[in-house]
């Protein structure tokens, strides 16, 4: 057996591991609340848990999330890949945390705007054109103009993806149901997407791009879904 580092699929797999153990560490951890309202907290738990209308918003945001995978791991590589410096890489990466910067800025009065769902909704559709376009047109200015949506695609759909929680979820189980978004978004659909990702990259270079274009337009079909039906989750009224 080799005595080197882990290789990438051993790194992703612990990591899911270590998702499922933060998960299952922040549903059981002990909370001051009495018995009753302790009981009504996992009665509410199991509510949610059984709700499909909340698992619908879990899949969809985790889809949306999940799409910026290959940009995170290979869009330094596809970058220098059309011949951008490494100083131009580097502003378009701090192009996009300032792009959502200032959609958080505002943030509270797109979300009286659009509401949870509208914010998902926005970055469903701009991670369909952001990734669709960064797969054909991957010229400098094109990317510089394509950069700003990250705002839509990660601001916009985690402010999003957190006022749905905030109002469909019982306080008594707000923590457990953020633990599980967070586990199944950013643990879960990350990481597997994220093995596969090296992949796509190998196989079709920039144009992989298009799987995650895919990706948004499945959660945003799913979060369309979740809107038309008011958006409301039948655990609001635990």
């Amino acid at each position: 057996m080799s005595g080197g580092p882990p290789g990438g699929n051993q790194i992703l797999t612990l990591v899911l591991l270590a998702s499922l153990l933060l998960l299952v560490a922040c549903i059981a951890v002990p909370t001051s609340i009495g018995g009753a309202r302790k009981q009504a907290g996992w009665a509410a738990l199991g509510r949610f848990a059984i709700d499909r209308r909340f698992w619908l918003f879990v899949i969809s945001a985790a889809a949306l999330q999940s799409s910026h995978q290959l940009y995170y791991g290979f869009g330094t590589l596809i970058w220098r890949q059309a011949g951008f410096p490494n100083s131009v890489i580097g502003v378009l990466w701090a192009e996009g945390v300032v792009a959502e910067i200032v959609l958080f800025w505002y943030s509270a009065a797109l979300v009286r705007r659009l509401g949870p769902t509208g914010l998902m909704v926005l970055g469903g559709v701009g991670g369909v054109l952001r990734w669709s376009l960064m797969a054909f047109v991957p010229g400098l200015g094109a990317v510089t103009l394509l950069q700003l949506l990250h705002a839509a695609t990660f601001a916009a759909s985690h402010l999003g993806a957190m006022h749905f929680l905030a109002r469909n979820v019982p306080p008594d189980a707000a923590a457990s149901a953020q633990s599980l978004y967070s586990a199944l978004s950013a643990g879960f659909g990350s990481g597997l997407v994220m093995l596969t990702a090296g992949a796509l990259y190998s196989t079709w270079g920039g144009h992989a791009y298009l799987a995650m274009a895919g990706l948004s337009a499945l959660g945003l079909i799913g979060v369309s879904r979740l809107a038309a039906a008011g958006g409301a989750s039948a655990t609001k009224s635990v």
